[in-house]
């Protein structure tokens, strides 16, 4: 629904904050030489880095090429849990120059990152039990071992350590930490995979791959859709990624009220029981409209159609006459009158700021 764009500060950032090791880079490059068809990225820093038409291309190779696929899942280091703590805290160190406020998916959820200080999960590692740090292992990795829970735990109650870093030096704990960190870091927000990491393992550790979401969208109802069909060009699958410059969902789908008999009520709120709220396509055959149905979008805002109502009720009432009226009949001067309606409306800031319901905000104010 938002299109979001990661600047190539970030993205060169993100480079940087995931390494590889010259074994890694070697496997890369063997892998590439045997389909020198598909123009796969030369390096592993391009891999990560690429942009959506790249990696629409190399999922649909993956799809569709039997062996592309066998192939590209023996490059185990491109796993996305090979990586994942290093992933979440690139996002949560720059959060503030990511700028993410809301689910890209649905804007109707805020997401947020909640950073749990060092001592506190040292204080976790220190004095859990063994049965507190087990469910919590198990939270965090639903498919360990009971010999890998027992393992870390003796490892930790063996090697009592002041810092984190120390503890990740110590053989075989660092992943186990990581994910214990980004587990007490992590509320409210989830880095979705857009393209599903489990049908192509090569793009689970791409940035534009990565899709900030609500725990709803990515959990309960991502899991059950399919974004490629068989047949979908890479162009088609590109246009869906709402990280690609050419998403264009907020232009294709649009928000509508309609009132009873399509008559303008003189008060929304007031037939509440009677209005609908619709999410509709402007264009036929809109490749957004699946995306839509996929999200529950128009069921999901449905249960907040007071938020709506309300808004046109506002506009109704302190419509343009309202303030030329206002205008000529005191002493307010044009500023004094700006600020009043962005008080009234904060249409200023919702953009400004992302704020939840901006779409929809937006759409009924055309």
């Amino acid at each position: 629904m938002i299109k979001y764009i990661y600047s190539d500060y970030i993205i060169q950032k993100y480079k940087k904050a995931i390494t590889f090791t010259q074994q890694n880079h070697n496997d890369w490059d063997t892998f590439i030489t045997k389909f020198p068809n598909y123009n796969l990225p030369k390096t592993l820093e391009e891999l990560i880095s690429a942009n959506t038409e790249v990696l629409s291309s190399i999922y649909i190779y993956s799809n569709t090429d039997q062996y592309f696929q066998k192939e590209a899942e023996k490059l185990k280091f491109l796993y996305y849990d090979m990586k994942s703590g290093d992933i979440i805290k690139f996002f949560i160190e720059n959060r503030d120059l990511l700028n993410i406020s809301t689910c890209l998916y649905c804007n109707m959820t805020y997401v947020n990152i909640f950073e749990t200080k060092e001592e506190e999960i040292l204080d976790l590692l220190h004095t859990a039990s063994f049965n507190e740090l087990k469910t919590i292992l198990e939270i965090i990795d639903p498919s360990i071992e009971d010999k890998s829970i027992k393992n870390f735990i003796t490892k930790l109650n063996k090697n009592k350590k002041s810092r984190l870093e120390d503890y990740k030096n110590i053989s075989g704990m660092k992943t186990l930490i990581d994910k214990i960190i980004s587990y007490r870091v992590k509320q409210q927000f989830d880095i979705d995979h857009f393209l599903p990491k489990n049908k192509c393992n090569l793009i689970s550790l791409s940035i534009n791959n990565f899709i900030p979401s609500c725990q709803v969208c990515n959990s309960r109802i991502k899991s059950t859709r399919n974004v490629y069909r068989i047949g979908m060009t890479s162009k088609t699958l590109e246009c869906l990624f709402p990280t690609s410059p050419n998403y264009n969902y907020s232009n294709e789908m649009k928000f509508i009220i309609l009132s009873p008999n399509n008559v303008k009520p003189t008060s929304y709120v007031k037939l509440i029981s009677d209005c609908e709220l619709l999410l509709q396509p402007t264009t036929s055959n809109s490749v957004y409209q699946k995306e839509a149905l996929s999200f529950r979008i128009q069921d999901r805002y449905r249960y907040h159609i007071i938020e709506p109502l309300t808004y046109l009720d506002k506009l109704n009432h302190f419509n343009d006459t309202y303030f030329n009226n206002l205008k000529n009949n005191s002493n307010l001067n044009e500023d004094e009158i700006k600020f009043l309606k962005e008080s009234l409306f904060d249409d200023l800031f919702r953009l400004k700021n992302q704020r939840i319901f901006e779409k929809l905000y937006s759409d009924l104010s055309i």
